[in-house]
């Protein structure tokens, strides 16, 4: 794929394609994926549409800038700052505004209620005031980040083995997108209606593939 170089080439990248992929990245980072965000064509598509939608929206406010810019014989390293501030804005910097505009009302009506100025940045402040979406990939990782140390940790696979382990100091959780695994400092007898057991006599710490797990239990002790 050749690098745009000439001015023509710049505006028809960033007409056609970035505004459009930028303004669906910031919103799906504040609301989350719907349906229609899980197919690649129809996000491209969309991406396509959008980006239309902000180009006759850029030829309305500077048409005449636009065309002698794109009948240029130039390149955008004759006028690189021009070329640059105008990218900048066009393809990253207003999609991305127009794609927070409902956020920022959700936010304002959010803390209308709190009482004074000072409350109310503190408010604006918060992440939650913006997005209520969780940007963690799986149920796993959201499990394991509020482990603490001195739990246990239980685990029925599929077969119907018991695992359990204490989750000490060296404890560790595997992340998106590696598949579920643990290493547990103390491994434990588990018996088959998963009643916890004494510990495994010698243990220095197992490392268990949760693969085919059915259950995954944090138990304080």
């Amino acid at each position: 794929m050749s690098i745009p170089s000439t001015i023509t080439q710049v505006l028809a990248t960033l007409v056609l394609v970035v505004p459009g992929f930028v303004f669906q990245a910031v919103r799906i980072r504040l609301n989350g994926r719907t349906p229609a965000d899980i197919e690649l064509a129809g996000r491209v598509l969309r991406a396509i549409v959008i980006s239309t939608v902000f180009a006759l929206a850029y030829f309305i406010v500077l048409g005449d800038a636009l065309t002698q810019a794109a009948t240029s014989s130039g390149t955008v390293f004759d006028h690189p700052r021009r070329a640059a501030a105008f990218g900048l804005l066009g393809g990253i910097v207003i999609p991305a505004a127009v794609a927070v505009l409902p956020s920022v009302r959700k936010a304002l009506r959010s803390v209308g209620d709190v009482g004074g100025v000072r409350d109310r940045c503190r408010a604006l402040l918060k992440v939650n005031t913006w997005t209520q979406y969780d940007t963690r990939p799986t149920a796993w990782d959201v499990a394991f980040a509020q482990a603490e140390v001195g739990w246990f940790v239980r685990i029925k696979m599929a077969n119907g083995t018991w695992f359990a382990g204490y989750w000490g100091e060296g404890a560790w959780a595997s992340t998106f997108p590696d598949p579920p695994s643990l290493f547990v400092d103390i491994e434990y007898e588990v018996g088959d209606t998963g009643v916890i057991g004494a510990e495994v006599i010698g243990s220095r710490g197992s490392v268990i593939d949760c693969r085919d797990a059915v259950l995954v239990e944090l138990l304080k002790p």
